[in-house]
């Protein structure tokens, strides 16, 4: 289960949706230096995107498969 893979009350948690309100906003390098990058549905990390939206991603949380959701 998705707590047991954070376990440390230290840790980040980055939780990056798929809106376009990062466009242009250069925060790709603080979402990836969290500790945990959430990413939801399709979503995008082309590098012309990268420096926005970073490239790290730890879990994937698709809709689509209800199942997943239990774990948040």
């Amino acid at each position: 289960m998705i707590p047991d893979l954070i376990d440390d009350k230290n840790s980040s948690i980055a939780i990056v949706g798929n809106g376009g309100s990062l466009q242009g906003s250069n925060s790709g390098q603080t979402i990836d230096d969290h500790d945990f990058v959430f990413r939801f549905n399709n979503y995008n990390l082309s590098p012309e995107h990268a420096p926005d939206v970073g490239l790290k991603t730890n879990f994937w949380v698709n809709t689509f498969f209800v199942d997943i959701l239990h774990f948040l």
